[in-house]
């Protein structure tokens, strides 16, 4: 739970091709855990595909959007900045309302109300493939790349992956997914490394099978005694991304 003195508003901007409801669970998980406000950015499936051609439509919307979350902000009389949710083409989004560069002609340099920006899946750089999603990173990627590199205004950043406590160690029977959260783990460690003393952080958490509707779905006959709330694995990065856990770099974290 969020404490009195903190509680932000949160402004939600979702990834390429979907649409504010699939984002109402968050919102409504955001409220329980004690935020003040949601705002979810009014951009729909058809507006993202209208990006492809540029995303001066999209970014505009982005833009009132914040400046809504910031008057719910102002209502509660202490003006607190506004957290930032970006979800795949939406942490770019994000990153562009901070430019002081205008971006198909809107004027944006939002920076000084927005307190954090929390990116989820989200490219750091600007894609190199020629497939549909590709082109809104690329059209934005390389945006950002140039007006507002790395954390432009962030004094302090901290990564956090997914890793699966189920390959540590290694086990048989389902090679690729080992492999591929090897990969994960491996990266961060390195990644970690390669940042030390830089301020910047990389850490892993490592959770066993995770109760979501989808795992679920897919062993229906399983004991689920033992597998972790979601917000278990929710609680965990986010105190890795915490001021106070600052020093705290390289670490594998099993939930």
């Amino acid at each position: 739970m969020t404490s009195a003195a903190v509680r932000p508003t949160v402004l939600i901007l979702g990834g390429f091709l979907t649409s504010p409801p699939l984002y109402w669970r968050l919102a409504a998980r955001l409220r329980e855990r004690g935020v003040r406000a949601v705002v979810i950015a009014p951009v729909w499936t058809p507006e993202w595909v209208l990006g492809l051609r540029g995303l001066g439509g999209v970014l505009a919307r982005a833009d009132r959007a914040l400046t809504r979350a910031a008057q719910e902000s102002a209502a509660e009389g202490d003006d607190a900045p506004v957290l930032i949710v970006g979800h795949s083409a939406g942490g770019f989004l994000a990153r562009m309302l901070t430019s002081p560069v205008a971006y198909a002609g809107l004027s944006l340099d939002r920076h000084r109300q927005i307190g954090a920006i929390v990116t989820l899946g989200t490219p750091h750089r600007a894609a190199r493939w020629d497939v549909i999603g590709d082109r809104i990173d690329r059209l934005a990627g390389a945006f950002v790349d140039e007006a507002v590199p790395g954390a432009y205004f962030a004094p302090a950043v901290g990564y956090v992956a997914v890793g699966s406590r189920a390959v540590v160690p290694p086990a048989g029977g389902f090679i690729a997914y080992t492999v591929a959260k090897a990969g994960v783990i491996a990266f961060t460690q390195a990644l970690a490394q390669e940042l030390k003393g830089s301020g910047v952080t990389a850490n892993c958490v490592l959770p066993s099978t995770m109760d979501t509707p989808a795992n679920r779905a897919a062993m229906p006959g399983s004991d689920r005694r033992g597998w972790v709330p979601v917000e278990s694995v929710a609680d965990a990065i986010a105190f890795l991304v915490r001021d106070e856990a600052g020093h705290v770099t390289g670490t594998l974290l099993s939930i």
